[in-house]
């Protein structure tokens, strides 16, 4: 018989792999992250607005509802109403007439009047921060029994401010 042998495939050495490297070399995969404002330390404190600081220590939040302006008694949020909608306009109106606050005792606070004609659409109902006197003078003038509801003095407070800025402004 005549065999014929074979010869025994050789496997060929795995490769080999390079020795890991130490933690310590690796680079971050962050870029290294600097400060966008130099610390100044102790050499000067930065000084924030005076008008912002003081409407910030003085005002205190009260919850206010505002009913949307009949047409006619504010150019502006007539303008406002039109050209966006009424949310808008009782937002941007309310932030004027709290801005335009300079005296409260100068608000028009009657409790038997109407102050302004009130349109059909959606109230705004929100927290502003207002001056401390403002609520007093309020409470004082609608609620001197302590018997309305946060809601009731909500929409008492809104109807000064915006009263007040109608007389002012138109």
């Amino acid at each position: 018989m005549n065999s014929s042998k074979e010869e025994p495939v050789k496997a060929e050495p795995p490769a080999k792999k390079p020795a890991p490297k130490s933690v310590a070399s690796k680079k971050p995969l962050a870029p290294e992250v600097k400060p966008l404002v130099k610390p100044q330390g102790s050499k000067q404190k930065q000084e924030v607005r005076p008008n912002v600081a003081s409407k910030a220590g003085e005002g205190n939040y009260v919850r206010i509802v505002m009913h949307p302006i009949a047409a006619g008694l504010c150019r502006e949020y007539d303008e406002i109403a039109e050209a966006m909608d009424i949310p808008t306009a009782n937002k941007v109106i309310l932030s004027r007439a709290i801005e335009a606050v300079t005296d409260v005792s100068q608000l028009p606070i009657d409790p038997k009047a109407k102050p302004y004609g009130r349109r059909e659409g959606q109230k705004l109902e929100t927290k502003r921060s207002v001056d401390p006197r403002l609520s007093e003078a309020v409470k004082a003038a609608y609620d001197p029994l302590n018997i309305m509801t946060e809601h009731t003095l909500a929409a008492k407070t809104a109807e000064c401010l915006i009263a007040n800025y109608i007389r002012l402004k138109g």
